[in-house]
């Protein structure tokens, strides 16, 4: 990431809970209003070396941050 060889930091600009919004691998279920997988979503983000997130469930985000 260019930002963060030059000191900087990186943040996606959202992850929102529904379904019918979330990548298809972290879909649960057909219903598109159905909560998806964000956990398993944001923590992909965070291993691929993310900084930070803006989330719909900041509890979510805090919780895949510190790897529960």
């Amino acid at each position: 990431m260019r930002s963060r060889r030059a000191g900087g930091s990186a943040a996606r600009v959202d992850v929102p809970a529904e379904n019918q919004f979330t990548a298809a691998p972290f879909r649960i279920g057909t219903d598109p209003n159905a909560r998806g997988a964000n956990t398993a979503e944001y923590a992909l983000f965070f291993g691929l070396g993310l900084d930070g997130v803006f989330a719909d469930h900041p509890d979510t985000a805090v919780a895949a941050r510190a790897g529960r």
